[in-house]
């Protein structure tokens, strides 16, 4: 019984000892890279080709607004792609979302879509 005891006793010590070391580790994690590039230090990027994988970016107006970017090029510092929530008719915040709902050849669909109207109106 007192062996009961003594094991019950020892699990808050446990916990705390636990929560602390996670804090300390947490407050000395650093990343293991910069994920900011130097203005000019890209000058292009190669963009996997759809059916293989879709590529994302987020992009932010001058009025705060955030848009979901379906990435079809990156030349010359500039991205060029398919902004989701135009594609979809709907806001869209999380592109993960948007694969989980549509699946994978939904979304693709979409983007292809909005890639050909945007081709066919400015031509």
């Amino acid at each position: 019984m007192r062996a009961a005891a003594d094991r019950f006793l020892a699990l808050p010590l446990v916990a705390v000892f636990f929560s602390a070391a996670a804090s300390a580790c947490a407050s000395e994690w650093k990343p293991a890279f910069d994920e900011k590039a130097k203005p000019g230090h890209l000058e292009s990027v190669a963009i996997a080709d759809p059916n293989e994988a879709l590529t994302f970016a987020r992009s932010e107006t001058s009025d705060g607004t955030k848009h979901v970017i379906a990435v079809t090029a990156y030349r010359d510092g500039t991205v060029r792609g398919v902004d989701l929530s135009a594609a979809l008719g709907r806001r869209v915040e999380d592109p993960i979302a948007a694969l989980r709902e549509l699946g994978y050849d939904g979304l693709l669909s979409a983007v292809r879509e909005a890639i050909v109207t945007q081709a066919t109106s400015t031509s």
